[in-house]
């Protein structure tokens, strides 16, 4: 195991295959960077609490009375049951399972059955805290010591974040697919733009790729893709009209604007501005360009926001275990509230087996891929990963890697 050379043609498909690696990330990488949890949102009332699972270790982000936010090992420290479920929770207290017994949010013990039955009374027992910090209306935590602050570790980001108001966004969906990979593979198909053109022709009427950019933040990456223009690449008998119609729509563009107009792209940007001037929604702050856009926060290591600007949709992709070969992918989304909006009901957490999960046709498509590469980087004859200039955002993450397993 070493780090990658310069210049790189090739990056070794061990990385994604070997235990050795696996253990490496598990000893040098996650205790030590930052993690995204959950927006700030999700956990407005006080006991409201958000599990996060990386390999074999698990905490959990509260809500104590407070109004603080502070986050524990999800493990109970009299016969170390795990504390909470995944996904989101809300009950005052933490109550273990097994023995029943509860701890308040802010980790001290507040009750066990039979307490004089212990030669030593466990009162003086607190939960194991971790680092936890909110910013820009998201949540962070860190397994272990964190290599740097949140604060520098999200600097070259932070304007995008600030300009999105995220903390004025409400979850709308919640998903975990179990997936047989390692979770660089399922990173990587979310992290380049080369494949649209191969395997997604259905969303060229609406999605100009060529135009696509990529660009490196610090250990972050953004890729951007142009919507509202049709790709150079979509053939002649894609149905523009249609396609492009039926996306304004989605959006909420109604009725849509003639697909065969002139400044369509310009025109369709000054109909989302009015949307959001309507319906009091966290836009005033986005450029014309990022009303129809996708901007994608490639936020390292593990975490994809997609930020539209009527929808966010994170990708979190996570070990599970201890084995290179298994992981979780989370497909988590939220949409904009508008001023003054209460926040509704959260959604409630769905768990899939991500070989028979019903996301979607393009989703399914992307699992796909995600598995089959797995299966073929365990081939002898894979030698590892050869990159085009739209893939780079996949060597960037190795480079970055790099300086976490090896420094």
């Amino acid at each position: 195991m070493h780090a990658l050379p310069t210049p790189c043609t090739l990056i070794p498909a061990s990385r994604y295959i070997a235990p050795e690696w696996a253990t490496l990330e598990a000893e040098r990488l996650w205790p030590r960077t930052w993690l995204f949890v959950c927006f700030s949102s999700d956990l407005t009332h006080i006991g409201e609490r958000q599990v996060l699972d990386i390999g074999t270790e698990s905490a959990f982000a509260i809500r104590a009375e407070n109004g603080e936010l502070r986050a524990f090992h999800n493990v109970c420290p009299h016969r170390g049951m795990r504390l909470c479920d995944n996904g989101l929770g809300h009950t005052r207290h933490v109550r273990c399972s097994y023995h029943h017994w509860t701890w308040k949010a802010d980790g001290k013990l507040l009750s066990w059955p039979d307490g004089t039955r212990f030669d030593q009374p466990p009162g003086d027992i607190t939960l194991r805290p971790v680092a936890c910090e909110e910013r820009f209306g998201l949540v962070w935590l860190c397994l272990g010591e964190p290599t740097m602050p949140l604060d520098e570790f999200l600097a070259p980001v932070a304007d995008t974040l600030a300009r999105r108001r995220l903390d004025r966004w409400v979850r709308c969906d919640d998903v975990t697919l179990t997936v047989p990979a390692n979770w660089k593979t399922s990173a990587d198909v979310s992290n380049e733009i080369y494949h649209i053109r191969t395997i997604h022709p259905e969303v060229l009427p609406i999605m100009n790729d060529a135009a696509g950019t990529i660009d490196t933040l610090g250990p972050h990456s953004r890729t951007t893709v142009h919507f509202g223009a049709p790709s150079p690449h979509m053939t002649a008998s894609a149905p523009f009209d249609e396609t492009m119609r039926g996306w304004q729509e989605s959006i909420g563009i109604k009725p849509p604007l003639d697909p065969r107009a002139p400044h369509l792209r310009e025109r369709l940007q000054a109909a989302q501005r009015a949307r959001g001037a309507a319906q009091k929604l966290p836009w005033t702050e986005l450029t014309d360009a990022e009303l129809l856009d996708n901007v994608q926060l490639n936020l390292f290591p593990n975490t994809q926001i997609n930020l539209y600007a009527h929808r966010v949709q994170i990708y979190r992709h996570r070990p599970t275990g201890d084995s290179p070969h298994e992981m979780a992918f989370d497909q988590i989304a939220y949409r904009p509230m508008g001023d003054g909006e209460a926040r509704p009901a959260l959604p409630p957490h769905k768990e899939a087996d991500g070989r028979v999960a019903q996301q979607g046709a393009m989703m399914a498509v992307d699992l796909a891929m995600v598995m089959g590469l797995q299966r073929g980087m365990r081939s002898s004859a894979c030698a590892g990963l050869r990159l085009t200039v739209e893939e780079a955002a996949i060597l960037h993450l190795h480079r970055t890697l790099d300086a976490w397993l090896f420094a």
